[in-house]
C-alpha cells in the first residue's frame, strides 16, 4: 500500500519540509504556493481524493479502494504527461491507452479505469466535477474495482495548472 489512510493529518505537516506555512485539517487543506513534485501537499491533496471516493463507495454500500503504488506511480506520470506535453486525453502520445501505461507501470489488471481533470486548484472541486459526470461517477462507484492511484501535478506553466488523474483496477 502506497499511503497508510489512517496517517493523521498532523503527523504529515510536521515532516513537510519545503512548505511551513502548509496547515492541514481534516477537511480541508488550505494551500501554501508550494508546488514542488513529492511536496506532502501533493500527497495530501491525492489522498483526500481516495478518501473522498471510498467515502462515495461507502455511501453506496461497495467497499473502499485500496492504494496501490504502482497505480499511484502510473497517475502522477499521467499527470505530469498531460501538462508537459500539452494535451488533455486519455491516450497519451507519450504511454498510449490507459491500460497500456497502467501495465508499463508493473500492474495487471481483470478491469481498469481511469478519471482525469484540469484546472481544479483543490482535490474537494476536482471530486465533486467527477462525481456530476456520469462516466467519472461510473468508475468511482464501479464495485469490481479493487485499488487505485491517484496523481496530482502542477505547473505555472500548464494549459490548465491543475492536472489530476486518478487509475483504478481489479489486480490480478
Amino acid at each position: 500500500m502506497f499511503y497508510n489512510t489512517r496517517i493523521q493529518p498532523a503527523r504529515l505537516m510536521k515532516k513537510c519540509t519545503c512548505c511551513p506555512d502548509l496547515q492541514i485539517s481534516d477537511a480541508v487543506v488550505i494551500y501554501s504556493k508550494c508546488f514542488k513534485p513529492g511536496c506532502l501537499k501533493q500527497k495530501y491533496s491525492e489522498l483526500r481524493i481516495v478518501k473522498m471516493v471510498n467515502a462515495a463507495r461507502k455511501k453506496a454500500g461497495i467497499l473502499p479502494l485500496e492504494i496501490n503504488h504502482n497505480l499511484t506511480r502510473a497517475a502522477r506520470e499521467k499527470s505530469r504527461d498531460m501538462c508537459v506535453n500539452n494535451y488533455f486525453s486519455h491516450e497519451s502520445p507519450t504511454h498510449g491507452t490507459p491500460k497500456e501505461m497502467i501495465k508499463s507501470f508493473g500492474v495487471s489488471c481483470r478491469w481498469s479505469g481511469e478519471n482525469i481533470a484540469s484546472g481544479f486548484p483543490n482535490p474537494e472541486m476536482t471530486f465533486k466535477e467527477w462525481m456530476k459526470s456520469p462516466g467519472h461517477r461510473y468508475n468511482i462507484l464501479k464495485p469490481e474495482y479493487t485499488h487505485t492511484g491517484v496523481g496530482y501535478f502542477y505547473s505555472s506553466q500548464g494549459t490548465f495548472k491543475h492536472y489530476w488523474t486518478q487509475e483504478f483496477g481489479e489486480l490480478i
